[in-house]
């Protein structure tokens, strides 16, 4: 799927995991993709470059919501 800002969830929350992830981090992760990777397809995304989206996320995460950890 390519990456947008009107992405569907469903394959952030696969490559997250759905059971890991809720909704918020699936939204803040197609955030976080779309500012940097827009018009990539998810898939060709390594799993290095994944990791360091993911971090991003987890601190957009906290600073929007300290509680939520």
């Amino acid at each position: 799927m390519t990456i947008s800002a009107a992405m569907s969830l469903d394959p952030i929350l696969a490559r997250m995991g759905h059971q890991a992830a809720t909704l918020r981090e699936a939204e803040l992760m197609r955030q976080v993709l779309n500012e940097a990777h827009a018009g990539q397809e998810i898939d060709d995304l390594d799993e290095t470059t994944w990791l360091g989206l993911v971090g991003r996320m987890e601190q957009l995460k906290l600073a929007s919501d300290p509680g939520m950890k």
